[in-house]
């Protein structure tokens, strides 16, 4: 027990000492805590690591996956827009794909997209290189691989065909115009790959 004296408190040496005991040892037990706190929360941090690095690698695999859905669509959204204009043939759309890349890095931000170029180039040929006009079906005419332009007018003197005589009829066929617009409607209702394909090869068939 400590001796008062005067107002103070005096303690001899063996109390002394239990005293900085108690408090080594309190101190060593929250030491001990924390060393515990701090392995354990070592040991969930080890086991979540595989399925940190799973989840890493379902992130990487989700862009990567994202990135070619977006070049498929972007691939079929040019072929729709090419066949709508009645061009199949792979290596002209990949010609006219170039040509617009090239027309696209001159205007910068103000060029069209692949449709609206082959649209605008369809009534304007002078906007593509020499070697595809021509290749392209404007209006209700054209179809195939080739070019879509009518027939020029005929010039002065030149002999023309005899006018149909009344009460001819018409033939059955289907005209080319409208057999082009159906295929233009077809192609843009298309929703797949398969689904131009089977359009192409049942226009070839015809």
């Amino acid at each position: 027990m400590p001796i008062e004296q005067d107002g103070k408190k005096y303690y001899d040496g063996d109390e002394i000492n239990q005293i900085v005991r108690d408090r080594l040892a309190k101190e060593s037990d929250k030491r001990a805590l924390v060393v515990s706190e701090r392995d354990s929360l070592s040991a969930e941090l080890e086991a979540l690591r595989p399925q940190v690095a799973g989840v890493e690698a379902l992130t990487q695999q989700k862009a990567d996956l994202e990135a070619q859905l977006a070049k498929a669509n972007g691939q079929f959204s040019r072929y729709q827009a090419a066949t709508t204009h009645g061009v199949t043939d792979p290596d002209t759309i990949e010609a006219l794909e170039f040509a617009h890349q090239k027309a696209a890095a001159k205007l910068g931000d103000k060029a069209p997209d692949f449709a609206t170029y082959l649209s605008n180039a369809a009534t304007d040929e002078s906007m593509l290189p020499s070697y595809l006009r021509g290749v392209l079906a404007s209006g209700g005419d054209g179809g195939g691989d080739g070019g879509g332009e009518a027939p020029p007018p005929p010039t002065p003197g030149q002999p023309q065909a005899p006018p149909k005589r009344p009460g001819t009829k018409p033939p059955k066929k289907a005209p080319a115009s409208n057999a082009n617009d159906q295929f233009r409607t077809a192609v843009s209702q298309a929703t797949t790959f398969e689904d131009l394909q089977k359009l192409q090869q049942e226009r070839q068939a015809r």
